[in-house]
């Protein structure tokens, strides 16, 4: 018995029996000319468009310029990371052309990327597909005009990334002040956890955005900056929203001992270099959290300490806010946060904080509080 091919499960979009037979004559020609079994596919004059070609026209497209709908270059990072996902899992299968990118092989490659990948994650990496299809077909790149489809995907709630505890920050930047050449990390740890900003925000800090006198940090989008462009020092907030920052008394005080170097940049590496990311992450996971891993345990198959990342000082942030009495509105605005949703996903309330509001409570009006009637 020959091999047998798995071409996958296909709607054949009716319920009508003679169009229905139509379409699937139609679908067994397409799948025979994708699998080379035939070499004429006479009702389709288009070419076949391979994974890649498809990959790098959206990338075109999405990479134009902002002003004419373009993304930003952090995003289109990460639209690189889904690219060279799916382009190996299509590999994997045996798929060359995104006319075999429908529904089902789309849930295939979801159920591929969730070994490794968080809820939140595998939405967005899902819906990015979608949006590839969807573009293909409105520029007539597909041959079969039917192939835009729809996902329905959950909306994860909640988070997983962990949240530094009070007393593991105060660790580590005792570890850093107390560890030779771990002295100007403790700035960066201080600046994360003061200001909640997000990593490239932090990194890309300049003296022109501290006010001193009123006491605040200002950050402006700048992506629509002729002159910031030339210049390369163009900043593009998350939500294209200029935003700002009460400093906070220990974060001023990192300022004010810094010297002024001429690029303009606050913080800098311990060779003088500009802060990136992933030298960042590196050097928070092998310096300054492995050392502390038998300080802070984390039980077996809990996420907990050792898997902190820089990403966590924002939560820390957060939940720290929430604690010393700042209002929702205020954090949100502080974050640079839009929807309030996001706080229930960076706010991490500890089990004290609730016994303690509990004790607070007089339900018998009687102004007993700790349980005696």
């Amino acid at each position: 018995m020959g091999r047998q091919l798995s071409l996958g499960k296909h709607s054949l979009g009716t319920k009508d029996r003679e169009e229905a037979l139509s379409n699937l004559e139609r679908l067994d020609r397409k799948k025979a000319f994708e699998r080379g079994l035939i070499k004429k596919l006479e009702e389709h004059p288009l070419r076949q468009l391979s994974i890649a070609e498809g990959w790098k026209l959206f990338f075109e497209h999405r990479g134009r310029p902002q002003i004419m709908g373009g993304v930003s270059k952090n995003t289109l990072k990460r639209y690189g990371s889904v690219r060279d996902k799916h382009i190996s899992f299509c590999k994997r299968r045996d798929i060359r052309y995104w006319s075999l990118i429908d529904k089902s092989t789309t849930e295939e490659f979801g159920r591929w990327l969730s070994r490794k990948s968080a809820d939140r994650t595998l939405k967005l990496e899902l819906e990015l597909i979608v949006s590839v299809v969807r573009f293909l077909a409105e520029e007539k790149k597909l041959l079969d005009r039917s192939q835009p489809f729809t996902l329905r995907l959950s909306k994860p709630e909640g988070s997983d990334r962990y949240c530094f505890r009070r007393e593991e920050v105060m660790a580590m930047v005792e570890h850093c002040r107390s560890t030779p050449g771990l002295h100007w990390f403790v700035d960066v740890i201080v600046g994360l956890a003061t200001t909640g900003l997000r990593s490239e925000e932090f990194n890309g800090l300049r003296w022109s955005d501290i006010d001193f006198e009123a006491g605040v940090i200002r950050l402006k989008d700048q992506r629509y900056s002729g002159r910031k462009r030339m210049l390369g020092s163009i900043r593009a907030i998350k939500g294209k929203r200029d935003r700002v920052l009460p400093l906070h008394p220990a974060f001023r005080g990192v300022l004010e001992s810094l010297p002024r170097n001429r690029d303009g940049l606050i913080f800098h590496g311990p060779r003088g270099g500009r802060l990136h990311a992933r030298n960042n992450l590196e050097f928070l996971k092998t310096q300054v959290i492995k050392p502390l891993a038998d300080k802070f345990p984390t039980p077996s198959g809990e996420i907990g300490f050792e898997h902190g990342v820089i990403h966590s000082f924002r939560h820390f942030f957060c939940s720290e806010a929430f604690r010393g009495g700042a209002s929702e509105a205020e954090v949100l605005d502080w974050l640079g946060d839009r929807d309030s949703n996001m706080i229930k996903v960076y706010r991490h309330l500890r089990p004290d904080d609730s016994k303690a509001k509990m004790n607070r409570i007089d339900f018998l009006g009687n102004g007993t509080t700790n349980g005696s009637i």
